[in-house]
């Protein structure tokens, strides 16, 4: 039993008899061993962090339009613009599109409490209670058009004209002052013809 605690005590002790002193600094190297220096095998980097997205839409969704085919629907989605870009273009994206008739989108700037959101209708316009709200009479085509940090609202009509229509996302692509060029998604699922 005595062999057995000495056998075991033993390697503890080489273990702590190896260390450095108190205050934790590395031992000296025995006698005739070569010195050796810590080294560290990291090296500090820095990586270039990525740029923000210039663009951030309103609202996520997802929505199913029911006995739509051959109905006009009038879209509107607030975006908030952080740089000056250059806007090439806003198309939908999706397996089902060829189902769809789209126009081409405007867009209007908003000033003060302006900007009701997202938001569709039926028919190729919104009510003219909103008006006002999303500046419907401000629009212009938003194809080519440079922009200036801000909000927006952005406006299309989409009519479905199979059964199978419908989008997953919209991509906004741009040219910023720098001659960046960048895509920015706005993620909402929309199905015609379908109960979701």
């Amino acid at each position: 039993m005595k062999r057995l605690a000495v056998a075991l005590a033993l390697p503890l002790l080489l273990t702590v008899g190896g260390c450095g002193g108190s205050s934790g600094t590395p031992a000296a190297a025995p006698a005739g061993s070569p010195a050796t220096t810590p080294t560290t095998s990291a090296v500090a980097t820095s990586t270039p962090s990525p740029v923000a997205d210039p663009i951030s839409f309103g609202d996520r969704g997802r929505s199913c339009v029911w006995d739509s085919l051959g109905k006009t629907y009038a879209y509107a989605e607030t975006i908030r613009v952080t740089r000056p870009l250059t806007v090439d273009a806003f198309t939908p994206a999706g397996p089902d599109l060829a189902g769809l008739r789209i126009s081409k989108p405007l867009y209007a700037p908003l000033t003060g409490r302006q900007g009701r959101g997202s938001g569709s209708w039926l028919g190729n316009m919104p009510p003219r209670s909103d008006w006002g709200d999303l500046n419907w009479a401000g629009r212009a085509p938003l194809t080519g058009v440079r922009v200036l940090p801000g909000r927006y609202n952005l406006f299309w009509t989409a009519r479905p004209v199979d059964t199978r229509a419908g989008w997953t996302s919209w991509q906004l692509t741009w040219v910023d002052a720098d001659g960046a060029t960048g895509s920015s998604t706005y993620h909402d699922r929309t199905r015609f013809n379908v109960h979701c």
